[in-house]
């Protein structure tokens, strides 16, 4: 499980186990290290949780075989813009 802290202006310690399963945990600049890691650890079991929930939803999910948005090019972003434009209707002002 890859755990990555980031240290902020803040006054808590936060958690987030993103889709891909990493984690991330924010906490104040001047939090010691031994205090994250206890904190971490006394969260281990929700972490865990929430990494099964994840790795869950993605094995659920269905692929819309659509490319990576950074893979679009600008010519297909302009498509994309145009398609919708005609589907939105007018603003009347």
């Amino acid at each position: 499980m890859e755990i990555q802290i980031i240290k902020t202006r803040r006054k808590t310690v936060s958690l987030e186990v993103k889709r891909d399963g990493s984690v991330i945990v924010r906490a104040p600049l001047r939090m010691p290290q031994r205090e994250i890691q206890e904190f971490i650890e006394s969260h281990r079991s929700w972490i865990e949780h929430k990494c099964r929930l994840m790795e869950k939803r993605r094995a659920q999910s269905v692929s819309t075989g659509a490319p990576p948005v950074d893979e679009i090019s600008g010519k297909e972003w302009e498509k994309i813009r145009e398609a919708f434009a005609l589907q939105l209707p007018q603003r009347v002002f």
